[in-house]
């Protein structure tokens, strides 16, 4: 790559701009620009929801063991569950944001757990009747291992801005833990 284009590339970059690399064709440049608060946890717990719902109870706290040397995750222990508990939904993570109808978005983040299970990713109204808004798909129920992966979801919204990021099904078995970093929610 010349050096021209690579400061122009990096300038792009730096500002937000959708930058797509040359030959790519029909894929979806998006901008780069996190809609959601406070993504890499670098001021804790704040502009996050951890929703618990009694009698399950859960520990979390942000800790420097993200899947970078150094970066923070929010790690999570489910300490008391429900064994007649089918989905585990009694622990959940959210945040809302505010998206528009008509665009493409994408969200994505780094997670793990102490033993395989497999979590919901769902974008959903923040309000009744709680509808979700992306493809019934596997990428909506991803199996998390003790290795670092990366969780990717495309989705698009109706006509409600609205919004809901939910992961859950994090109650399923007292001690299990989960460690998640790096959300990215961007647009098209």
């Amino acid at each position: 790559m010349k050096l021209h284009s690579l400061r122009t590339t990096l300038l792009a970059a730096s500002i937000g701009l959708a930058v797509t690399c040359a030959g790519q064709t029909g894929a979806i440049a998006y901008t780069g620009v996190n809609l959601l608060k406070n993504g890499d946890f670098s001021h804790g717990q704040d502009n996050w929801t951890l929703d618990i719902q009694a009698p399950v109870t859960a520990a979390a706290e942000v800790v420097t063991a993200g899947p970078k040397s150094g970066s923070r995750a929010l790690h999570l222990v489910a300490t008391k569950v429900l064994p007649t508990s089918k989905w585990g939904s009694e622990i959940s993570l959210n945040q809302p944001v505010a998206i528009l109808d008509g665009k493409r978005y994408r969200l994505t983040f780094w997670a793990k757990s102490n033993a395989a299970t497999a979590i919901a990713v769902t974008c959903k109204q923040n309000h009744a009747p709680w509808s979700h808004h992306a493809p019934e798909s596997a990428e909506l129920y991803p199996t998390l291992t003790n290795e670092w992966q990366l969780i990717s979801m495309p989705f698009s919204i109706p006509a409600d801005g609205n919004m809901l990021i939910n992961i859950s099904n994090l109650a399923k078995t007292a001690g299990q833990e989960f460690w998640f970093a790096d959300f990215l929610l961007e647009s098209d």
